[in-house]
């Protein structure tokens, strides 16, 4: 799957080659560079943005009053006796 921001990824980029093997690609010259510690977190806010993106806002809602809810059971069990 080809896409037009792929070739600026981070390097390395994990690949298949042409005998099935997967491997490890450093030769990317349009990439952005390796990603090193002192990026932090960026790489989780970039992705919990695009997820909450993908979900939208009903999708998003709808997430949250799931994760409350199981949030709620998981609270009442040690009270069960489970």
């Amino acid at each position: 799957m080809t896409t037009e921001l792929e070739k600026f990824l981070p390097f390395p980029v994990l690949e298949k080659g042409d005998d099935g093997k997967l491997f490890f690609n450093y030769n990317r010259p349009k990439s952005i560079g390796r990603m090193a510690t002192f990026y932090g977190n960026f790489g989780n806010m970039v992705r919990a943005y695009a997820y909450i993106r993908t979900l939208g806002g009903k999708g998003l809602r709808e997430a949250s009053e799931i994760a409350v809810l199981n949030a709620n059971y998981l609270k009442e069990l040690p009270q069960e006796g489970f």
